[in-house]
């Protein structure tokens, strides 16, 4: 049995949410790996995005620069 998980075309859309707190990715996949929507939401208390090979900025990078949770 393997976990399932979803797949969003971008992320992009989230740079209209800017008052969004609280957001979890664990199971999603984003296919065109740009992640640097996540970097200009100001108002982020908590985040979780599932590692992707490719993805950008590095999930490294992102947990760095965000308030992570999980």
């Amino acid at each position: 049995m393997t976990p399932r998980h979803a797949d969003l075309d971008s992320i992009h859309f989230l740079k209209n949410l800017p008052q969004l707190e609280s957001l979890l990715l664990h199971s999603v996949v984003v296919d065109d790996v740009d992640y640097t929507p996540l970097l200009s939401l100001p108002n982020l208390k908590s985040v979780c995005v599932m590692a992707t090979r490719g993805m950008s900025p590095t999930h490294e990078h992102l947990k760095k620069r965000l308030p992570w949770s999980g």
